[in-house]
């Protein structure tokens, strides 16, 4: 029996954005969901917002990384992995 896996898919700009990496990523999302996989693309706050605000619907989830909390990881990195950590 083949399991269905849990794949979070991290990236830092995402569609409505439409680049190479955007446009891949989604196309890799469908592919896994093809295979019977559940991938979960995490991406900005802002682009997460952007999705919501264009209503678009996608076939796999998305989620939002929490504002402001690459900056954090950057300023502090315990403190950033700390909340990374807590809230994923």
């Amino acid at each position: 029996m083949k399991k269905s896996l849990n794949i979070a898919m991290p990236i830092g700009s995402f569609l409505p954005a439409q680049g190479g990496a955007e446009v891949g990523l989604h196309n890799i999302a469908l592919r896994l969901i093809n295979k019977g996989h559940r991938p979960i693309i995490i991406t900005s706050f802002t682009h997460f917002i952007q999705l919501k605000r264009k209503q678009w619907e996608l076939p796999y989830k998305t989620i939002p990384l929490p504002p402001g909390a690459s900056s954090l990881l950057e300023f502090n990195k315990y403190i950033g992995f700390f909340i990374y950590t807590n809230y994923f």
